[in-house]
């Protein structure tokens, strides 16, 4: 191995995992290995993906811990994502060389969203209860809570048991979710995730 392969990670194998994203045929998130790159918008990158993202097959491209989303400009994955994945993982190589934009709003929204309505959004309506995203910004999360959620005595330990630690955990620090539609006064009330975890 050379110098210049070394300090450009050859040799390094870069696990991905592929999900697509319910109700957004451009988006595909790549599930990476956490701590190489810092959080907000990519705007450029190492090889073949800085080439995807200047011409313009890549329109968008969103860093959270762990994760790049990823929006191509056609609803072609079966085609494309082979190259992106391939393209995604040798950039992953050399992360010091990704040029990545703070976006903490973005991040959080773009988190926050997925964790509301694609990860527990279901498990919610199985109780008949219905989430929705009303806003996310500096590290506060603001959801509607409907149907059965909003007489249920276990609303505020789902939203910051459940959804904050959640939210929280996949953005590396603790935020704070507060919801409207819950009788018994329990919208807004601040519980810090951490704190929920302990034993």
């Amino acid at each position: 191995m050379t110098a210049l392969d070394a300090e450009q990670g050859a040799g390094t194998v870069v696990a991905l995992h592929a999900e697509s994203v319910p109700g957004d045929e451009f988006a595909m998130r790549w599930v990476m290995a956490d701590g190489r790159l810092a959080s907000g918008r990519l705007l450029d990158a190492p090889g073949v993906l800085g080439g995807l993202l200047r011409r313009r097959v890549i329109v968008r491209a969103v860093v959270e811990p762990g994760v790049l989303w990823t929006w191509l400009g056609e609803p072609r994955w079966p085609e494309r994502g082979p190259i992106v994945r391939d393209a995604i993982a040798d950039a992953a190589r050399v992360p010091a060389q990704w040029r990545i934009e703070p976006a903490d709003d973005e991040v959080l929204t773009l988190v926050s969203r997925d964790v509301v309505e694609r990860a527990l959004g279901p498990w919610i309506a199985s109780h008949g209860g219905h989430i929705t995203l009303t806003d996310a910004a500096r590290d506060v999360v603001n959801v509607k809570l409907e149907g059965t959620c909003v007489h249920c005595p276990a609303a505020g330990l789902t939203i910051h048991g459940r959804i904050q630690t959640v939210i929280g955990q996949r953005m590396g620090h603790p935020v704070t979710v507060n919801a409207t539609g819950l009788d018994g006064g329990l919208a807004g009330r601040v519980v810090r995730w951490p704190r929920l975890l302990r034993r």
